[in-house]
């Protein structure tokens, strides 16, 4: 009798462990799950109020190369901000980004052909924006 006392007392305490680890495992899963969803939903808002960023920029840009194009004006190298500088042919984000960098270390140009000065603008783009640009 005593042996099978035992016996009963190892099942149970084994049954209780196993359902122990078992209620460990469905509430772990269900916490990961919890995390996961919350944080997928930090990362779409995130994402949506990058998008709303890009968006709001894209049209900002349109806004500018629309008046840039209804007013046919020359643009000024020594005052131009990237998103008119953008509206020049073969001048793109990265080479407006250059000419500016290049007016903040050297000061302004004083000739449009200093504009050849800048990496990744050479003859062919000077001769394409040459026209459409002004120093004054």
């Amino acid at each position: 009798m005593k042996i099978f006392n035992t016996i009963k007392y190892s099942f149970l305490v084994f049954f209780i462990i196993l359902f122990g680890f078992i209620y460990i495992l469905f509430d772990s899963s269900n916490f990961h799950k919890n995390y996961n969803d919350n944080h997928n939903s930090d990362f779409i808002i995130s994402s949506l109020e990058y998008n709303e960023k890009i968006i709001s920029t894209e049209t900002q840009i349109e806004t500018t190369i629309n008046e840039v194009i209804k007013e046919n004006k020359l643009i000024n190298i020594n005052t131009a901000d990237i998103n008119e500088l953008i509206t020049l042919p073969s001048i793109g984000n990265v080479t407006a980004g250059l000419i500016i960098e290049y007016r903040e270390k050297y000061g302004r140009f004083t000739q449009l052909e200093q504009i050849k000065n800048v990496n990744r603008i050479g003859e062919k783009t000077f001769q394409k924006i040459k026209d459409k640009i002004c120093i004054d």
